[in-house]
């Protein structure tokens, strides 16, 4: 995102962020990466960078808010995008990089909430 081309208040992005749920019977909680929807409440200067304050919902409803440079906007391996698919794109790289870690405890590969987000034929390469 250009430095001159600031969000708007008001306006969506996206946000990528871990959720940690549990199943009964189950002592430990099991952990998924999630793609919500979030409205931009706020634009300001933090020093000499440009940052963006969003709200959005986790999955049992909840309010949350997150905060991003301008700069790390849309960039892999941050939380917060400007459309659904790269939100998505995200999420699948995230989730993808945790089964491989933890694929030898013999876990069944963690949930994926966001597949939905993605345009049809477009789950990118695997």
């Amino acid at each position: 995102m250009k430095r001159n081309d600031l969000p708007k208040v008001g306006s969506c992005c996206w946000a990528v962020f871990e959720h940690l749920y549990y199943i009964a019977g189950n002592a430990s909680p099991r952990m998924e990466y999630c793609a919500a929807k979030a409205e931009i409440t706020s634009v300001f200067t933090v020093g000499r960078n440009q940052e963006i304050r969003y709200i959005y919902q986790s999955p049992e409803g909840h309010r949350r808010i997150g905060y991003s440079k301008i700069q790390d906007i849309g960039v892999p391996g941050k939380s917060c995008f400007l459309t659904c698919g790269e939100a998505a794109m995200e999420a699948k790289r995230r989730s993808d990089s945790y089964d491989r870690t933890w694929g030898f405890t013999k876990e069944t590969p963690i949930r994926r909430p966001w597949e939905h987000l993605f345009p049809t034929g477009s789950e990118g390469s695997k």
